[in-house]
């Protein structure tokens, strides 16, 4: 019988910007054994003659393998591993109030979500020359002004997007010269309500359960002015705003055809871009179209860094090129609890642009400044790629 017990402890720390926190992990386990065998009467080699069969063992019992020659009776194991971790702001009066502000903050977060998404209005913006932005008037967002190309531009902000970083984004995106619009799908007032709505735009926006007030809006200005002209443009979860009011446009009756003059431009996007595509060219009725220049024309176009985790993991959209800058000298930052190195990997730039910091591969799309351009795209403007090409 074998006994054996162990005891750990680890006390770890984390510091960022708003708070240090201490935890204390303890670790205890024991273990037992107990196996029970006997050895058995074995005949290797030789013959036994028995003179009196009827009264004896069988034979064929008998172990003849010197190799074996003990058998477990009984084998059985047993233990006990506890696992404890202690937050160390339980001990003080201030760490209390900080985990009861934490604690309220995530029950809370699915009612900020809901109000987000259906609640606040998804308000209509015009980017300004100076790169500020406006909010339309009623009588305005009646009638939109087609950009220098005759169509009229529309573009959707992703996650953790203020309204000004919304503009900038639209403005640095746009693809023609002269008036630029925003739906602005409205911040959440925290990072678990903003990854709730990305969650919800991901996996159940629909008719069946319900569009949000930025997709409705995107839904109905698609509606009025995709024949007539219109330029989408989805940066981030902005694409699936726009991902998910085509799906809604497919259902509506006489749809095939709806959006002959619509035309959608994504930037690192959180929406599968050829699925979209697959929609869009349903509702252009592009297999209509008779030129090949113009087919091609209609086809979604989008950039994506080969760093950008939105773009390539969460969207699952193939890289259309980027580069990682070469930064001396290496250091490591707490960013929200996370250590991050400025050395020069993927992963490292994954975490960058996952966690929202500026200069990065998510944001250097389109006009970015030069800054940008060097470090992620080799100092030149980002093409965009065409999610298909069609030869005939």
């Amino acid at each position: 019988m074998n006994v054996g017990a162990s005891y750990s402890d680890t006390l770890n720390k984390e510091k960022n910007e708003h708070k240090d926190k201490t935890t204390l992990t303890t670790s205890f386990s024991t273990g037992m054994t107990y196996e029970r065998t006997k050895t058995l009467a074995t005949l290797g080699q030789g013959n036994i003659n028995i003179t009196d069969k009827e009264n004896s063992d069988d034979l064929a019992r008998l172990n003849t393998d010197t190799t074996q020659v003990d058998k477990s009776l009984i084998k059985t194991s047993m233990g006990t591993k506890v696992d404890a971790t202690l937050d160390t702001r339980l001990l003080t009066e201030d760490g209390r109030k900080e985990i009861k502000n934490e604690t309220k903050e995530l029950v809370q977060s699915p009612g900020k979500a809901y109000d987000t998404m259906f609640v606040q209005t998804a308000d209509v913006y015009i980017v300004e020359q100076d790169g500020t932005s406006r909010k339309l008037t009623e009588s305005e967002k009646s009638n939109f002004i087609q950009s220098s190309d005759g169509k009229v531009h529309i573009a959707t902000n992703g996650i953790f997007n203020d309204q000004m970083a919304a503009a900038k984004y639209a403005a640095q995106h746009s693809s023609s010269e002269g008036a630029q619009y925003v739906v602005y799908f409205p911040q959440a007032d925290n990072a678990v309500s903003e990854l709730l709505v990305a969650g919800y735009q991901k996996f159940l926006e629909g008719d069946t359960i319900g569009l949000t007030n930025a997709t409705q809006e995107i839904k109905n200005l698609t509606n009025k002015y995709g024949q007539e002209g219109l330029q989408l443009d989805g940066h981030s979860r902005g694409s699936l705003t726009i991902g998910n009011a085509l799906d809604s446009i497919a259902t509506q009756p006489n749809a095939q055809g709806s959006l002959s003059n619509t035309t959608i431009n994504f930037f690192g996007p959180a929406q599968n871009v050829l699925n979209a595509d697959e929609q869009l060219s349903y509702l252009q009725n592009r297999d209509a179209a008779t030129n090949l220049d113009t087919k091609n024309n209609m086809v979604i176009h989008y950039m994506n860094n080969a760093a950008d985790p939105v773009g390539t993991y969460i969207g699952g959209n193939a890289p259309t090129g980027g580069t990682i800058p070469q930064t001396e000298p290496i250091t490591t930052t707490i960013v929200s609890g996370i250590p991050v190195s400025n050395a020069n990997t993927n992963l490292n730039e994954m975490v960058r642009a996952g966690t929202g910091q500026a200069n990065t591969s998510h944001n250097s799309y389109g006009n970015a400044k030069q800054e940008s351009l060097d470090s992620f795209w080799g100092g030149k403007t980002p093409n965009l790629t065409p999610i298909r090409t069609y030869t005939k």
